[in-house]
């Protein structure tokens, strides 16, 4: 569980200063936050979040795991990174 808030708080921190440069939210970025709906994730910045999250945590993410389930919002982001991370051991 320590590892689910830990990359909880880094990706709300990543997805602050790298992705929503300067865009204004109608209400505060947390782990729950619908990032698809809230126009917090679009095709560009998808790419940026997948090139971050292969980087930062070292897991090739494929295009089949490029879907809603795993990038709604952060929980289900670090879900994704945390089942990833378990399968490459």
């Amino acid at each position: 569980m320590k590892n689910i808030i830990i990359e909880t708080k880094s990706l709300i921190e990543f997805i602050k200063h790298d992705l929503l440069l300067g865009k204004e939210l109608t209400t505060p970025l947390d782990a729950d936050t619908d990032l698809i709906n809230s126009n917090i994730i679009d095709s560009l910045s998808l790419i940026q979040l997948v090139t971050h999250l292969e980087r930062e945590f070292e897991i090739k993410i494929d295009d089949s795991d490029i879907n809603p389930d795993n990038f709604i919002n952060v929980n289900s982001l670090s879900n994704f990174i945390n089942s990833k991370i378990q399968t490459k051991k």
